[in-house]
């Protein structure tokens, strides 16, 4: 699959003056089961980008297409799911069990259906033990996991997580980025991850698209260490042509 953003733009009006959270990005990318990591500076866009990627906002300009069509409404609602940074997605006096099968029957799945993914994922993530507990009593691991089987539930092509390592001490972090390599080796999906945090998105992603000022400010298409992706982000930050490797 072939995932093309086209001139997209997102803007809004404050204190009479017009400000973009994203101006002409544009980015194609062909997708297949992995991890692309969107890298950038507070305010470049990431969170705006995933927002439009999912519907939860229509761009002001631009169009989203796969293999060149037009993306419709129903393919986004079918296909990609959104996990945004904290616990957002999740409520607190619910079971994981119930919010997963809430978020399903939003996504137009038969309960029944959802039940079952939930059970066969949380197996291979090895977190059955939290499906009927209040989301109010888990960890902060706990509640990245039970975000993460809402999305696997639902059978996503595209997993957008925002700011997965968000308030984790490293213990939970190290444990998070366990449980991202087993969703990437175990299923199809291609996860999109938004992250200042350069170490766990270097020990995870095949793909980087960098961002800066609500544009893509450049691509690099292989694996990274550490120090390698800090350094392309000054490079990209400081450049007004894009990188692309």
């Amino acid at each position: 699959m072939n995932l093309q953003l086209e001139h997209i733009t997102r803007k809004f009006h404050a204190n009479r003056q017009t400000i973009y959270a994203l101006h002409d990005f544009n980015l194609s990318l062909n997708l297949t089961h992995g991890i692309y990591a969107f890298v950038g500076p507070n305010g470049s866009g990431k969170t705006t980008l995933f927002k439009i990627l999912s519907g939860l906002l229509l761009p002001a300009e631009g169009e989203i297409k796969l293999d060149s069509q037009k993306l419709k409404t129903s393919w986004i609602k079918n296909n990609i799911s959104l996990l945004i940074s904290g616990d957002r997605n999740l409520y607190q006096r619910n079971t994981v069990m119930e919010n997963a099968v809430y978020y399903g029957v939003l996504k137009g799945f038969h309960p029944d259906e959802i039940k079952e993914n939930v059970h066969r994922y949380s197996k291979l993530l090895d977190c059955d033990t939290i499906l009927n507990r209040w989301v109010e009593g888990l960890s902060s691991g706990e509640r990245k996991k039970a975000g993460l089987l809402m999305g696997l539930s639902v059978r996503s092509k595209i997993m957008l997580v925002d700011e997965p390592t968000w308030g984790l001490d490293i213990d939970t972090v190290l444990a998070l980025q366990e449980t991202f390599e087993i969703i990437k080796d175990e299923t199809e999906l291609g996860i999109f991850i938004s992250s200042h945090d350069t170490l766990f998105l270097s020990k995870l992603a095949s793909e980087y698209v960098f961002l800066k000022n609500g544009a893509c400010s450049g691509t690099v298409t292989h694996p990274l260490n550490a120090d390698e992706l800090i350094s392309f982000y000054k490079k990209a930050g400081e450049n007004n042509d894009s990188i692309l490797v």
